[in-house]
């Protein structure tokens, strides 16, 4: 019996942030040899990780992105900063913040999780924190010091336009995820014109 398809919803990045990021990937390193980088083409920004679904569940899913996308028009987003969950000295994940768009982004996640509840999908049940997470620690344990690299990293502001949202399929692989576009919702009718945008 299938399992169902892998899925979360998300802001895609445009290419020229995914290579700065990887690059900021290789500038940070892995002196403990415990980080697994996401791999540049895959970083984006979850708004909602679904799990498992039924074949049949991705249609009300579309509607339910569609309903919250309906009420909003494109929006400018900046990544800036780096950080680590649960902190830097005890890091299991390294993530990019946002500064501009981080209470509008906040706001559609929430309309978000409310219009898929009210199709029958769980709401998630922490706070959303908006982050692009670039790295993550291998295997489990209380985490892996990091304060050292991130500190001495400098990181220059990102910006693009968040014009949609990407319902996407994560299949798992020996060789690291591979995330197919399953559905693209814009945010109101018209294109950014911002050729440096998020969708």
């Amino acid at each position: 019996m299938s399992e169902g398809i892998r899925t979360f919803i998300a802001v895609e990045l445009p290419s020229e942030v995914r290579d700065t990021l990887g690059s900021l990937q290789q500038e940070l390193g892995d002196a403990h040899g415990q980080v697994r980088w996401v791999a540049p083409h895959n970083i984006h920004l979850t708004l909602k990780f679904l799990g498992n679904i039924p074949e049949e569940r991705v249609s009300p899913l579309r509607e339910g992105t569609e309903e919250a996308a309906a009420g909003y028009a494109p929006f400018g987003m900046s990544l800036m900063d780096l950080g680590a969950f649960p902190g830097p000295r005890r890091a299991r994940v390294i993530w990019v913040g946002l500064d501009q768009g981080r209470e509008l982004l906040g706001a559609l996640a929430e309309r978000l999780e409310a219009s898929l509840a009210d199709r029958g999908f769980d709401r998630e049940s922490r706070r959303f924190k908006p982050h692009v997470t670039i790295g993550r620690i291998k295997g489990r344990g209380r985490g892996v010091d990091m304060s050292e690299p991130l500190a001495k990293v400098t990181f220059d502001v990102q910006t693009c336009v968040v014009d949609g949202l990407t319902i996407m399929r994560s299949d798992l692989t020996p060789h690291g995820p591979i995330y197919t576009p399953l559905h693209r919702v814009l945010l109101a009718s018209e294109r950014a014109e911002d050729n440096n945008r998020c969708e």
